[in-house]
């Protein structure tokens, strides 16, 4: 042994002094294949496997490769002795494949990945990336884990939370950022490390795999002249992986063998994308549909446009609109028609337990079930104000656009409550109602609801009633009795 190689570290690489790291690397697995103990079955071939790690694990550290270079002989033959004064050296180290960071499981396909979990509050967002060299299984979780991440917190800062959730909705569902060159040398690596366990043919299918990955990497040239106008070297990173698994590919002597390739369980459009896919669909949909449902209901308030009418000087009612509209005054009751005294002569009222149809009176204000709606071809309103008293109100709408009064919609008002009743064709109405606690009925005057068309949209009525006194006055009601109710 030479000086510079005290204890033949560099003969049993079968390298020089000078050699380099990559060459190194390179000899330590062609050797590391020849003399494992799997595969030499001669006397000292444990020996010989654990001299070849102790080299490599010495002359890989630059450190201590500068020591072993420059070691005293005095110390070189004092660690010979202890060297052969072993009697039963310990079980060479093997070599270690690539795990899952996660589940700590070995597989022929760890991939590096990196995935996107956005987290926002208000006025700030954080974006952490989730990287690790994952297994299939295990990668689909945490790309599932920040997905909802951040459908759930990442939206909410202004204004980078909408922009950074987007971005790592779409690179999760798309299997997350996985560097090409990283990968095909990790891919290799692991190829390298099942040969030297011995076992030939998945080390063979592992190195077709990252030789696939290889041939992806291409040499950018404008990038490649620029480094070159700056003095850097340029390597091709793809032709030395791709030699170095051809290497690897001619010791297993699988040339000419078919070729039996792993399945890939990195594709892109996985189960994990589907269910990623049909989230966003579920969201953007359900997003979609609001939105649109808002904007019909915001069309519609622009395109009709409502107007009140001047209400007269007896009337309590408000309207929407211009005051070219006419308004109508009281009826005048003459002798002939105004009620007598006999017909103002009533039995004592009862309250009634029930509704008219049957059933008990309802909580809420609103229309009495089983009574039809009619005259619902407009858009005006009539608005029924009873929050003052402390009596519910049946009511009944009567249409006056016929030769016979009919009745065209029943409603229910609770004591201190008020109801909207919408869509009403345009015409003469009249509002009857009984006071459910002393019985007493009345009606109101004549209520005129227009609609007309304006290059504004349409100009419709909103009418409000008020069933007690207000300043300024009421629309003028009338006592009747309950018959004509």
């Amino acid at each position: 042994m030479s000086n510079r190689d005290p204890l033949g570290y560099y003969a049993i690489l079968g390298i020089s002094p000078d050699a380099d790291a990559s060459t190194i690397k390179k000899a330590y697995r062609r050797r590391a294949m020849e003399l494992h103990p799997d595969r030499n079955p001669g006397p000292e071939a444990t020996r010989q496997f654990q001299h070849l790690i102790q080299a490599y694990q010495t002359l890989s550290d630059d450190e201590k490769r500068r020591q072993y270079d420059t070691q005293e002989p005095g110390r070189q033959k004092e660690h010979t002795q202890q060297t052969q004064s072993k009697q039963s050296p310990p079980p060479p180290p093997q070599p270690s494949p690539i795990v899952c960071s996660c589940c700590q499981k070995v597989t022929a396909q760890p991939r590096y990945v990196v995935f996107y979990e956005v987290k926002s509050f208000v006025v700030f967002t954080r974006r952490t990336p989730i990287t690790g060299i994952f297994c299939s299984t295990c990668a689909e979780k945490k790309s599932l884990r920040a997905t909802a991440v951040t459908w759930l917190l990442g939206w909410w800062g202004v204004p980078w939370g909408p922009i950074y959730s987007l971005h790592a909705l779409f690179k999760n569902m798309f299997g997350g950022e996985r560097p090409l060159a990283l990968n095909a040398r990790l891919a290799a690596q692991q190829a390298w490390t099942f040969a030297s366990l011995g076992q030939r043919e998945l080390a063979r299918a592992v190195a077709l795999d990252a030789m696939k990955l290889a041939s992806k990497l291409k040499v950018d040239p404008s990038a490649a002249r620029d480094r070159r106008k700056m003095g850097y070297e340029v390597k091709d990173e793809g032709q030395e992986i791709r030699a170095d698994l051809n290497e690897l590919l001619d010791r297993l002597h699988t040339k000419g063998a078919p070729r039996k390739e792993l399945s890939d369980v990195w594709a892109r459009f996985g189960s994990s994308f589907y269910q990623q896919l049909l989230i966003m669909i579920i969201v953007v949909g359900s997003l979609s549909a609001w939105i649109g449902s808002e904007m019909k209901r915001s069309s519609q308030r622009s395109a009709y446009r409502p107007y009140v009418s001047a209400p007269s000087s007896s009337s309590g009612a408000t309207y929407a609109g211009k005051s070219a509209y006419p308004t109508y005054q009281p009826p005048q009751y003459s002798a002939s028609n105004r009620p007598s005294a006999s017909q103002s002569k009533e039995e004592p009222f009862i309250p009634p337990l029930l509704a008219p149809n049957g059933l008990s009176w309802p909580a809420e204000s609103g229309y009495l079930e089983g009574y039809k709606i009619l005259d619902t071809k407009g858009y005006s309103t009539l608005t029924i104000d009873n929050s003052r008293n402390d009596s519910p109100i049946h009511g009944k709408i009567y249409s006056l656009n016929k030769a016979v009064p009919e009745v065209v919609r029943q409603f229910y008002i609770t004591p201190h409550g008020k109801y909207t009743l919408d869509s009403f064709t345009p015409g003469k109405y009249e509002l009857r109602y009984m006071d459910l606690r002393t019985g007493a009925t009345t009606k109101s005057e004549p209520i005129l609801l227009t609609e007309r068309r304006t290059y504004e949209g349409i100009e419709y009525s909103t009418v409000r009633m008020t069933l007690y006194k207000v300043r300024n006055g009421n629309m003028q009601t009338y006592s009747i009795p309950r018959s004509q109710f």
